[in-house]
This record gives structure tokens, sequence and C-alpha cells, in this order.
């Protein structure tokens, strides 16, 4: 019995220990945004962010293997604001993590409209 109980001891550690870590070190904003819409990122210290589709945010959470929407969406600035255009009309995640360490600093997202006949005028 007290062999049985070492092994089923054993083999719950060895699960546990191979098991994904979840994230825990990071800030979501969820939005419904697309090619019509502006995401300001304002963070005065150095952090990532990232533009994450329902697809890939779960993966994120969980510690999995996850992938990016574009490149170019992924920030790591402490400076000025950054400026995001969703690729496409659906449902976003922002994270905002500083690589698995706590997280520092101020924190400001906004999510602006675009006016389309605004941008397509030109000066005269």
């Amino acid at each position: 019995m007290k062999k049985a109980l070492l092994l089923a001891s054993i083999l719950c550690l060895s699960s546990s220990a191979f098991s994904q870590q979840k994230r825990t070190n990071y800030v979501f904003y969820e939005m419904n945004a697309g090619t019509e819409n502006l995401i300001q990122v304002v963070i005065n210290v150095r952090l990532n962010a990232f533009l994450l589709d329902d697809d890939n945010f779960p993966k994120y959470k969980n510690g999995l293997d996850w992938k990016q929407i574009r490149a170019d969406v992924s920030i790591q600035t402490a400076t000025n604001p950054t400026y995001i255009v969703p690729p496409k009309k659906q449902h976003w995640y922002l994270v905002i993590d500083n690589g698995g360490k706590p997280l520092g600093g101020n924190l400001g997202v906004r999510l602006f409209s675009l006016d389309k006949d605004l941008l397509q005028k030109t000066p005269e």
C-alpha cells in the first residue's frame, strides 16, 4: 500500500512538473476594432505590447506557442505614443507584458475611430 501511494505521489509530482506555465504578469485590453480604428498605446517604461486575436490570446495566456498577427503590431517602447491600426475588423486583445517580470510604470490605451473621408482628402 505504501509503495502504491509513493508511486502515485511521484506520478502526480512528475505530471505537474511538465505542465505548461500560465502567464501572470500582464494586462490586456479587449476591443472590437478594424481598419477604421486607431489604437493609441502610451507606456512610460519599456514593456512589450502585442495585438492578438481570439485564437492566439488563450494560447498566450496559458504559456503555449502563440503567433502575433503582424510583426509591426508588436511594440517595445518607453517614449512617444505608439499607434496601431488593426488589420481587419474583429475582436482583439491588446496585451502588455514585461517578459514575465512584474509590470511597472503607467499604461494608457485609447481606441479612436478614423474618419475615412478626412484621411482621403488631400490639401489643395
